[in-house]
């Protein structure tokens, strides 16, 4: 799934969206993103060795799970399908 073309990384980082965009809409690189600028995860392998694998984004996507509700609500986040 290719990223959203309006919304980028340090767009929702500090935006106050009016609709919560779901996880499931991010692309790896954004995702990954805002994993290690919003969220701190320095944990996580070098985005190049995980965004051409299968596992990769679902890596990525089930870190959000980690996280509360109102932290990715903050982000402009949601784990809601659209």
């Amino acid at each position: 799934m290719a990223a959203r073309a309006d919304l980028g990384p340090r767009q929702l980082l500090g935006a106050s969206p009016v609709a919560l965009t779901p996880i499931v809409e991010l692309g790896v690189a954004e995702a990954y993103a805002i994993l290690v600028d919003r969220f701190g995860h320095a944990d996580l392998p070098p985005l190049d060795a995980i965004e051409n694998e299968d596992w990769g984004r679902d890596f990525l996507l089930s870190r959000f799970l980690d996280l509360p509700p109102e932290a990715l609500a903050e982000a402009g986040l949601t784990t809601s399908s659209p």
